[in-house]
C-alpha cells in the first residue's frame, strides 16, 4: 500500500515527539565532527604550493569524508531504529566503526568524486563567465546539466546507508546496485518529499544555521520512513 509524502511527514512528526532533544544532540555532534575535520584540513594544509601539497590536501579531504560517512551511517542507523520502535543511544552514532566500515569508506569515495566533479565544473563555469568575452552559453549550461545529473544520482543513492544498516555484510557495489534498483520509479516521489522541506531549510539559513539542528532530524526521519515504506512495497510486489 502506497503512503503519501504528507502521511510520511506526519508519522515523522509523531516519532519526533519526545526525541527531539536527543536527535538535535546527534545532529550537533555529527555537524561538529564534519566542520571540525574540514577546519583541521584547511588550517593545516593549503591546496597550493606544489603537487605534493595538493595531493596531501585532497587525500586528507578524502579521509575526512570517509570518517564523516561512517558517522553518518551510524546516524541513519539511529533513525531506522527509531522508526522501528527500538531503543537508541548516543553511542549508536559510532556503531559502524566496529561493523565493516570499509564498505561505507568505499562508498564515500564515490561521493567525494561526484562532489569534486561538481565543484570543479562550478569553478570552471564561474571563471568562464567572468573572463570569457563570448560563447558564454557552455559555461552556463554545463554546470546546470551536471547539477541535474548529480541530483538524479543522489536520489538513486539515497537508500545506500539504510541498506547498509539493514545488512552490513553487503559490499559497496551491492549496496549501490540494490539502491539503484530500489529507487526505480520512486525518484520523483523522493524528490518532492525532500523539496517540501525547502521552506524549513530557508528558515534554517535565516537562523544562522541553528534551525538546521531541528530541520535535519525531521528530514532524516522522513527519509527513513520513505525507505522502509518503499522496501515493504517492493517486497510485497516480489511476493
Amino acid at each position: 500500500m502506497k503512503t503519501t509524502n504528507r502521511e510520511l511527514k506526519f508519522h515523522a512528526r509523531v516519532l519526533l515527539s519526545g526525541k527531539t532533544g536527543f536527535l538535535v544532540l546527534t545532529t550537533l555532534l555529527i555537524t561538529f565532527f564534519d566542520f571540525g575535520l574540514d577546519y583541521i584540513v584547511d588550517a593545516a594544509i593549503l591546496p597550493t604550493g606544489g603537487l605534493f601539497n595538493q595531493i596531501l590536501y585532497y587525500g586528507c579531504g578524502l579521509l575526512c569524508n570517509m570518517v564523516y560517512y561512517i558517522l553518518f551511517a551510524g546516524l541513519m542507523h539511529i533513525y531506522l531504529n527509531i522508526c522501528r520502535g527500538r531503543q537508541v543511544k548516543i553511542s549508536d552514532l559510532f556503531c559502524v566503526f566496529s561493523d565493516r566500515p570499509e564498505q561505507i569508506a568505499i562508498y564515500s569515495i564515490l561521493q567525494y568524486i561526484l562532489s569534486m566533479v561538481l565543484s570543479i565544473s562550478m569553478q570552471w563555469s564561474l571563471s568562464g563567465i567572468l573572463y570569457a568575452k563570448e560563447a558564454l552559453l557552455p559555461f552556463i549550461i554545463v554546470p546546470i546539466l551536471l547539477s541535474v545529473v548529480n541530483l538524479w544520482i543522489q536520489l538513486c543513492l539515497t537508500p545506500v546507508l539504510f541498506l547498509y544498516c539493514d545488512d552490513p555484510s553487503k559490499t559497496a557495489v551491492q549496496l549501490v546496485r540494490e539502491s539503484w534498483s530500489l529507487m526505480r520509479g520512486s525518484k520523483g516521489k523522493l524528490f518532492f518529499l525532500e523539496f517540501s522541506f525547502i521552506g524549513l531549510m530557508i528558515l534554517g539559513m535565516l537562523s544562522l544555521g541553528i534551525g538546521f539542528l531541528f530541520v535535519r532530524p525531521y528530514l532524516f526521519l522522513s527519509q527513513a520512513l520513505f525507505y522502509l515504506n518503499l522496501r515493504d512495497r517492493k517486497d510485497s510486489q516480489a511476493e
